[in-house]
């Protein structure tokens, strides 16, 4: 899977002394495991060598494909902060099916899902 065991990690569990909670903190941090999670450096790598090439590809474009991609930025930046951000993790308004899905929509062209399943899970438990 994308975890890693991490060993000798530090939690407090209440008011401890501040000196205490440094002390375990660096404790821990030099105990601490390190992996490395494969299929987030491939996706990376994929990310940036596609960014390269639409570096090249830019200049050729078409006027509208730039208008395209913009209103595709606009709407995703919509669907993150106004959906997934404001509405579901802060709860900060409420919105009718419609909009909630035009948001869901939204916030799925950031391939932001992921983030958003944990959202949902912290909320619900809250």
């Amino acid at each position: 899977g994308d975890y890693c065991n991490v060993a000798g990690r530090y939690e407090p569990e209440g008011a401890e002394n501040h000196e205490e909670t440094e002390a375990k903190s660096k404790d821990a941090k030099k105990s601490r495991n390190r992996c490395i999670v494969w299929r987030n450096v491939i996706l990376m790598f994929l990310l940036h060598t596609g960014a390269l090439y639409a570096i090249i590809l830019i200049p050729k474009a078409h006027p509208f494909t730039w208008i395209w991609s913009y209103m595709c930025f606009i709407v995703t930046a919509l669907g993150v902060t106004a959906g997934a951000h404001r509405l579901w993790s802060h709860r900060s308004y409420k919105a009718k099916l419609p909009l909630r899905i035009f948001l869901a929509a939204a916030n799925s062209m950031a391939f932001q899902v992921r983030k958003m399943r944990k959202k949902c899970d912290v909320t619900k438990k809250a």
